[in-house]
C-alpha cells in the first residue's frame, strides 16, 4: 500500500511539473525585469560610461528610480534603444 501512495504522488508531481516550471520561469523573468542597477552596474551591462548613462537620464532618455539619494536603473529599461548616441 505504501508503494501505491508513493506512485500516486510521483504521478501527480509529474502532471504538475510543467506548471511548476512555468511559474518558476515567470517569477525569474519578473525578478530580472524589475532588477535595479546602480549607474556603474548599468554601465557595465551596456558598455557605456557612467557619465553617458547619467546624461541619458538627465535628458529623459533613460528612466530611473530614486532610492533615497541614490539613482537606480531598471535592467529592462537598458534593453530599450535610447535613440541617443551619447
Amino acid at each position: 500500500m505504501n508503494l501505491d501512495i508513493k506512485a500516486e504522488c510521483l504521478a501527480a508531481l509529474r502532471e504538475l511539473l510543467p506548471e511548476i516550471r512555468a511559474a518558476i520561469a515567470d517569477a525569474v523573468a519578473k525578478a530580472l525585469d524589475e532588477k535595479l542597477l546602480s549607474i556603474e552596474e548599468a554601465a557595465k551591462v551596456t558598455g557605456d560610461t557612467p557619465a553617458a548613462l547619467r546624461k541619458r537620464i538627465t535628458r529623459g532618455r533613460l528612466p530611473c528610480v530614486r532610492v533615497g539619494s541614490r539613482v537606480r536603473v531598471r535592467l529592462r529599461d537598458l534593453a530599450v534603444p535610447s535613440g541617443d548616441a551619447s
